[in-house]
């Protein structure tokens, strides 16, 4: 929160006017919740601030979009009888000089990966070996390591079976202009298994936020009911018990 705290100071030393608190989120537990409370209290005081101002509700800004009970989401466009080439989600090519850096970087295999703490132990701390051999890569000050993850071909099958799609699939994403927090993705035509593979996070606890967007795409409404109640930030408890303490995944879930 280091430099939230250096804008609050700098804008009250410049005369600003203070209508609402200045969050801090607590990353130990539920810091989602933690922006939720932040923003409970924000968007009443802008409102308040748009009024006294003649200006529009900040709330209704895109579009007339409730911007505190909306949730972001790609258009999808299914391609018929199309066929695509597919490509790797990185191929650890070097640049045109034939070296890499840190746009190149280069595609290493885990040689080795170590548990250091025992079955006793609440903690965990890996250690991992990335074998270089015969790259002529050196380790330099500054260098950093990437993971490009992808889900198992289990964990892919059992996705498209919960959402009842076909791996095969050709789709087409497109990020709306207004969904600035929306991921980019390639805007070449992939197929769902590439997408299931590479682009979605299955395996970590879903946000409050994906709740609420599941909750609108389901087909039962008792499940559904039960997704908008995990999502709803007033019912924080049950969704720290249910998902964070249970570690409860997306998959799982769906």
């Amino acid at each position: 929160c280091a430099s939230g705290k250096f804008i609050d100071r700098a804008l009250n030393a410049l005369g600003g006017k203070r209508i609402g608190l200045r969050g801090e989120g607590d990353d130990d537990k539920d810091i989602e919740g933690d922006y939720d409370d932040w923003r409970d209290q924000l968007w009443p005081a802008l409102e308040t601030e748009a009024t006294f101002l003649g200006l529009v509700s900040p709330k209704k800004q895109n579009g007339g979009i409730d911007l505190m009970n909306h949730f972001s989401a790609y258009n999808v466009e299914f391609q018929a009888n199309f066929v695509c080439q597919e490509h790797p989600l990185y191929e650890g090519k070097p640049n045109k000089a034939g070296t890499f850096d840190a746009n190149h970087p280069f595609l290493a295999q885990i040689h080795t990966c170590l548990e250091l703490h025992t079955t006793q132990s609440e903690r965990s701390c890996i250690h991992v070996e990335l074998d270089i051999d015969g790259q002529g890569i050196q380790y330099e000050t500054g260098d950093h390591v990437g993971i490009y993850p992808q889900n198992g071909e289990d964990i892919i099958e059992r996705t498209a079976a919960c959402l009842g799609l076909f791996l095969d699939q050709i789709v087409i994403l497109k990020k709306p202009e207004i969904e600035a927090d929306l991921h980019d993705v390639p805007s070449r035509p992939l197929s769902v298994r590439t997408l299931l593979a590479g682009y979605t996070d299955l395996l970590s606890s879903p946000s409050r936020a994906a709740l609420l967007a599941l909750a609108s795409c389901a087909a039962n409404p008792d499940e559904a009911e039960r997704l908008r109640l995990l999502g709803d930030n007033h019912n924080r408890q049950e969704f720290q018990h249910w998902v964070l303490e249970k570690q409860r995944s997306l998959l799982e879930v769906l």
